[in-house]
């Protein structure tokens, strides 16, 4: 599976995440491409803007640069996940993933979301330090999840090539020679 996006998740702890969260209650939250899916209780919803609240977890979300995601999803007793989905490739520039103006985008409009969350948790969010997030490519992830392997994560800004794109292309090196 070769993707074309890019995720960027970090929770509460300041520490990257794989784009999943799962509050103590067992509502789950997943990063796919450019939307959210959410499930609890056997039912399951996409969310690609708005708010939502699911059982202990509230979900605030919007559109933004590259058709992305931006995203917070939290729950008390106090769990959180922030970030962005958003595409990988960008036009001539080959894969560019999540960069630095996108997460400089993702803390405008948190700013803007912040009128909208008690301030209690809006202070505990603006201690997640999104300058410590590192990005990676959600087919790699899927990919290095069935090997059992690490994700290959970098700083925004720093993306390569996805695995299997890098490895098709080697392929076809070894195939014209």
């Amino acid at each position: 599976m070769i993707s074309d996006w890019d995720c960027l998740a970090i929770d509460e702890m300041n520490n990257s995440t794989n784009g999943v969260f799962v509050s103590p209650t067992k509502v789950r939250v997943v990063v796919n491409k450019n939307e959210l899916i959410s499930e609890h209780e056997g039912q399951q919803w996409t969310i690609k803007s708005g708010n939502m609240t699911l059982g202990d977890t509230q979900i605030i979300c919007d559109i933004g640069p590259k058709n992305g995601i931006y995203f917070v999803v939290y729950s008390e007793p106090f769990r959180a996940m922030i970030g962005i989905g958003s595409k990988g490739y960008l036009g001539n520039e080959g894969y560019v993933g999540v960069e630095n103006e996108d997460v400089e985008w993702l803390k405008e409009i948190m700013s803007i979301w912040g009128d909208s969350i008690p301030p209690s948790v809006y202070d505990k969010l603006k201690m997640i330090d999104l300058s410590s997030a590192l990005r990676h490519n959600q087919g790699d992830a899927q990919i290095s999840h069935e090997f059992k392997a690490q994700i290959p994560a970098t700083k925004p800004g720093d993306a390569r090539a996805p695995l299997l794109a890098s490895a098709l292309k080697i392929a076809h090196r070894e195939e014209a020679s």
